[in-house]
């Protein structure tokens, strides 16, 4: 304890940094719980956002209390007034201003949210374990209710709604998050290396016998990462630990396969028949979604038509998303907007020193497994981009604002 911090202020610091972890397991355990079957409903987005909200509000101020104030530099401030001021004008160009409010207050309080995580991983007492074992717990729980739901629908389905409660995508993209982080947790705590390998082999059999091949590349790419930036024993230990989970996932559906029992194409059939096809299929529907995307982008090029206009109408009324970040962000604040997120990110990583950030990612096994989440997170939102679903982007700002404490506490 510091001679300027009394005993008081120490407790509430102790308890944020206990507590944080479960509440925002109870969060996204309730976000993907009723956000799942009424995606479109602008009202419950607004609900969220207000909660999420009030949550980042209450750990920013009870940070103020325990004398750990978060300090923005003053040229971060001109940023991020620029990029408000971007965003309002994004939004007088929206066709519904009222309709883009629930989003633009979502993404508001996202950022808040990811602050707030930012000064709780500064506590001198935090640790990444309880927020891995949070992850777990409540989305682990959200893809095994998904399954339940599911079971009555099959045989086979592909990708669209299944049952009143769940997405495909959306459950594979959820189950890749917690067989990322019960890696983590066997890499982070050697006794619980046998769970974190059934854990990880569990997510990954959902994964593969969705036939979901973006999250499975996501969790390949995390494990890749994990290896490179670990040390020599700990790489050994994790690299066994991940084929070990990986074949007893590969077995399990195939033996589902052969047995009949699961009747959906698994994602090594749809790998085979892609290859059989000379490539042709892989990828064309995604493709014609981007190039939709892009026709859309070019309606208003620089400053968007604001949040949640990112929906893709198809000739059958059928609303889709353009499955990629990029395009997502371009569609709503145009040209000017991401460019300015883009040139707060490079100044903040300048000012950080990028040399120093590495050193932070590579320096502890919690940054080694913020990091690699991170990029499998971006990653698979080039590609199948579940960044616009209210979770995914809850994950994302926690992870976001655990990974900046994390990589900057060396030069603290």
């Amino acid at each position: 304890m510091s001679p300027e911090q009394p005993a008081s202020a120490v407790a509430v610091e102790r308890g944020i940094v206990r507590l944080a972890p479960l509440v925002f397991g109870v969060l996204l355990a309730a976000l993907a719980g009723l956000q799942a079957p009424r995606a479109e409903d602008r009202l419950l987005l607004l609900q969220f956002a207000l909660v999420i909200g009030v949550v980042g509000l209450t750990a920013l101020l009870l940070l103020r209390v325990s004398r750990r104030p978060i300090r923005l530099p003053g040229r971060l401030w001109s940023w991020l007034v620029l990029i408000l001021a971007s965003g309002s004008v994004s939004m007088a160009m929206s066709p519904s201003p009222v309709d883009a409010l629930p989003r633009a207050a979502l993404y508001a309080a996202l950022v808040l949210l990811a602050v707030a995580v930012y000064g709780i991983a500064k506590a001198p007492t935090w640790s990444l374990a309880p927020w891995l074992c949070a992850i777990v717990a409540s989305s682990g729980a959200f893809v095994l209710v998904a399954l339940v739901d599911m079971a009555p629908h099959l045989p086979p389905f592909q990708g669209q709604h299944v049952g009143t409660f769940v997405n495909v995508r959306r459950m594979a993209a959820v189950a890749f998050l917690v067989a990322a982080a019960a890696g983590g947790l066997g890499l982070l705590n050697q006794r619980l290396r046998v769970a974190a390998v059934a854990g990880t082999a569990l997510m990954l059999v959902v994964i593969m016998a969705s036939g979901s091949r973006g999250p499975l590349l996501a969790w390949l790419l995390f494990a890749g990462i994990v290896i490179l930036l670990s040390r020599r024993g700990r790489r050994r230990t994790f690299l066994v630990d991940a084929l070990v989970a990986f074949l007893l996932a590969a077995a399990a559906v195939s033996t589902l396969h052969v047995s009949g029992a699961w009747q959906t194409p698994n994602v090594f059939v749809r790998v085979a028949t892609t290859a059989a096809a000379d490539g042709e299929g892989f990828s064309s529907g995604r493709v014609e979604l981007w190039h939709t995307a892009v026709d859309d982008v070019w309606r208003a090029p620089w400053f968007g038509r604001g949040p949640d206009a990112f929906a893709l109408v198809e000739p059958m009324a059928l609303v889709l998303h353009p499955h990629n970040v990029v395009l997502q962000l371009l569609m709503e604040f145009g040209v000017v907007g991401v460019l300015l997120l883009l040139g707060l990110a490079a100044r903040s990583l300048l000012r950080a020193g990028a040399r120093r950030v590495w050193q932070g990612c590579r320096r502890t096994r919690s940054g080694q497994l913020l990091s690699a989440i991170l990029v499998a997170q971006a990653a698979l939102a080039m590609i199948d981009g579940p960044l616009y679903w209210l979770p995914a982007l809850a994950q994302f700002a926690v992870c976001a604002g655990l990974w900046c404490a994390v990589v900057t506490d060396h030069q603290d």
